[in-house]
């Protein structure tokens, strides 16, 4: 979005960024020739001493981020994520305009906490989803302007193009049925298997099942337990891992498969619906809401394997039907996810907050 914006509106963005563990972060940045400001965050973590120095170095984590935007003296600050009230704080201190945009449904309580207390320091607010609204406002915005702002989608990347497709997965046997998302709870990897196992319970021919995401170490008792559940069901998945050509993944699929137990604007989603595909998801984001316009999904509650996988057998069963809803999907896209969409809107925003 930074750069988009630099093109094509004229707005440059400086970007405030932690020294430690930001090396791939730096290394995008720089590729994009965007400026950058490192500072020596510490972040809340689990633990009593994380949390000692956590709350130890917030005065003096504050009085860095006014000095440096005292000195750079932007127009506008944007804090990302609820979890970064500090720079909040600063820019309220610095006496600058701030827009606060909030991008998740389940966050630690500290971390709300510490939001509810200093979310008068905004000017306005960015909402990913209609969800997060009210996760984090219930109670209003105290007269500052919210504004939905969806997570942007590269059309130009992910498209459909029958061409392009991930070779080694098109030739996996059958119909494709994918799921993207790095393995973790949050993702509800487990009800994808047993929608896996009760597809091919339905169906009368062969149904390939893949899921493409990351595995970090601290998820490894999860991944045996997935791997139990699926010698327990006496079904198998094709695990992908990260792929950096997840674009060539899903065209090579036929159906996309949502189970997250949490979201607040879902990047595969839209990525999905981008490429082609339409979609079978748990009821999470705004996707009930933009589906009720733009028939796109099918929508199931949370944890439901039973009704997603009656959904995926009927999207198999019935071609003419996924690709009215994958032209569904892509008019959805291209109203109001497509990145250049989501640029205006930042672009908007900005221009009407920043200082004379």
């Amino acid at each position: 979005v930074g750069a988009a914006l630099r093109a094509g509106h004229d707005i440059e963005t400086i970007v405030y960024t932690a020294e430690a563990d930001s090396a791939k972060f730096i290394a995008a940045l720089s590729e994009a020739h965007m400026p950058y400001r490192c500072f020596p965050l510490v972040r809340l973590q689990s633990g009593t001493g994380q949390q000692l120095r956590y709350a130890a170095n917030t005065s003096p984590q504050i009085a860095r981020y006014v000095t440096a935007l005292r000195r750079d003296r932007p127009d506008v600050v944007h804090v990302n994520s609820a979890a970064q009230w500090r720079p909040a704080v600063a820019a309220r201190i610095a006496g600058i305009p701030c827009v606060w945009h909030l991008n998740d449904t389940n966050m630690p309580g500290a971390v709300h906490t510490a939001f509810r207390a200093t979310q008068r320091a905004a000017s306005a607010f960015i909402v990913s989803g209609r969800r997060v609204e009210s996760y984090y406002l219930p109670a209003g915005s105290f007269g500052r302007a919210v504004h939905l702002v969806p997570a942007p989608v590269d059309t130009t990347r992910f498209r459909p193009d029958p061409s392009a497709v991930a070779a080694d997965v098109a030739r996996l046997p059958g119909l494709k049925v994918v799921n993207v998302g790095n393995v973790n709870p949050d993702k509800d990897i487990a009800t994808f298997i047993r929608v896996a196992a009760e597809v091919r319970r339905l169906a009368t021919e062969p149904i390939t099942f893949v899921q493409a995401g990351g595995l970090l170490d601290s998820q490894d008792s999860y991944s045996a337990t997935l791997r139990a559940l699926m010698r327990d069901l006496g079904t198998d998945i094709a695990m992908l891992g990260h792929r950096s050509d997840m674009a060539e993944v899903l065209r090579a699929c036929d159906v996309y498969v949502h189970t997250a137990r949490h979201e607040a604007s879902g990047m595969a989603v839209w990525e999905a619906l981008a490429t082609g595909l339409p979609v079978v998801t748990t009821d999470v984001a705004d996707y009930s809401e933009l589906s009720s316009k733009w028939a796109f999904a099918r929508i199931r509650p949370i944890g439901d394997w039973a009704g997603l996988a009656k959904d995926v057998v009927d999207f198999l069963q019935d071609r003419r039907e996924r690709l009215r809803a994958a032209g569904e999907g892509l008019v959805m896209i291209n109203a109001e996810i497509a990145l250049h969409r989501i640029v205006e809107k930042h672009a908007a925003i900005y221009r009407a907050l920043a200082r004379p």
